[in-house]
C-alpha cells in the first residue's frame, strides 16, 4: 500500500505506453510514480515530443487526468547523469523507491517498463489496501498521499468523538486528529479540513461548540493556524468511516480509534474506487 515506484521518464515511447502506465498509479490504484526528479513530468513530455500533435494533446489530457499519479521523492539529482543513474545512486543511499524500472537497454540491470506494461508474468502488487496496526503513525501513513494530493479533506464517521461520555478528552482519537493536522501542515497543499459527525452524537449547541473549540485546539497543538476548520452535522446515521476528498478516498474499516495495547489488532484501510468516492462527494 502506498508504494512509490521509480518510472525512467524516458522509458514511455508512445501514447499507448503513457496511458496504460499512467491508469496503473493514483490514489484509487494505492500506488504511485516517483515525482522524482521534481521536473519528472517535463523530462517525460521532452521525451514525447517526437509524437505526432494529436498524440502530444492526448499526452496533455492524460497527464492531466491522473494528476496524482505522482508523488514527490526527495534526493540529490545530478543533471550531468541520466534518470537511471542517479535513481540507481539514489536508491544506494536509502530505499526511496519499491521498485525501478526503465528501458529495455539500462546498463543497470533495471527491469524493463516495456515489461511490466505488456508481459501478463510481470506485475507489480495490488496497493489498494492493507490490514494495518491500529496506530496514529500507521494512520498517518495511510493518509499521506491524499493530504499531498488534495486542498480540502473531509472526515466522516458516525461514531467519531474527542469527548468520552462524562466529558473527559478521548485522547486515542485526539491524537489521530493531530496526525491528521500534522499530515495536512507537511503536505504544503491542504488549507481546509471537514468534519461530518452524526447529530446524534452532537444534539445540542454546547457539543458542537465545544466539538469545535476541540478542532481549533488540536490546531493551535500542531501550530497550523491556515488550516481552516468546518463541519456539518448529518441527521440520518451515516454509514462507513472515511477521509477522503475529491481526488479519493480511504476507507477505515474500523474507523479511527487506536490500540497501542494490543500490535497485533489490525485496521483494513483501503483506497476507494471512483465508484465508491463518489457517492461521498455528495456530502460536500
Amino acid at each position: 500500500m502506498n508504494e512509490i515506484i521509480g518510472i525512467d521518464p524516458v522509458a514511455p515511447s508512445d501514447i499507448k505506453d503513457l496511458k496504460s502506465l499512467l491508469e496503473m498509479f493514483g490514489l484509487s490504484n494505492g500506488r504511485f510514480i516517483a515525482n522524482y526528479p521534481a521536473d519528472w513530468e517535463l523530462i517525460l513530455r521532452q521525451n514525447l515530443n517526437q509524437l505526432k500533435d494529436i498524440d502530444k494533446a492526448r499526452a496533455t489530457r492524460l497527464l492531466d487526468k491522473h494528476r496524482d499519479a505522482t508523488l514527490p521523492v526527495d534526493g540529490d539529482y545530478k543533471r550531468s547523469k541520466d534518470w537511471a543513474a542517479n535513481a540507481v545512486e539514489l536508491q544506494g543511499k536509502g530505499r526511496k523507491f519499491s521498485e525501478i524500472y526503465s528501458t529495455s537497454d539500462n546498463p543497470y540491470k533495471l527491469p524493463a517498463l516495456e515489461a511490466l506494461l505488456w508481459d501478463d508474468d510481470q506485475s507489480i502488487p495490488d496497493g489498494r489496501g492493507a490490514h494495518l496496526p491500529m496506530t496514529v503513525e500507521s494512520y498517518r501513513k495511510a493518509a499521506k498521499p491524499l493530504f499531498l494530493q488534495s486542498t480540502e479533506v473531509h472526515l466522516i464517521d458516525s461514531y467519531f468523538s474527542l469527548r468520552r461520555d462524562g466529558g473527559e478528552k478521548d485522547f486515542r482519537r485526539w491524537k489521530v486528529l493531530s496526525g491528521f493536522f500534522e499530515e495536512a501542515k507537511n503536505s504544503g497543499r491542504c488549507t481546509q479540513f471537514c468534519m461530518h459527525v452524526n447529530g446524534a452524537k452532537f444534539p445540542t449547541d454546547s457539543s458542537i461548540n465545544t466539538l469545535v473549540l476541540d478542532l481549533e485546539q488540536i490546531r493551535d497543538e500542531v501550530n497550523y493556524p491556515e488550516l481552516e476548520l468546518s463541519y456539518t452535522v448529518e441527521e440520518d446515521k451515516l454509514h462507513g468511516r472515511y477521509l477522503f476528498s475529491i481526488k479519493g478516498g480511504l476507507q477505515f474499516d474500523y474507523g479511527f480509534d487506536t490500540d497501542t495495547r494490543n500490535l497485533d489488532k489490525r485496521n483494513h484501510i483501503h483506497w476507494l474506487s471512483a465508484t465508491e468516492l463518489e457517492p461521498l462527494l455528495n456530502t460536500i
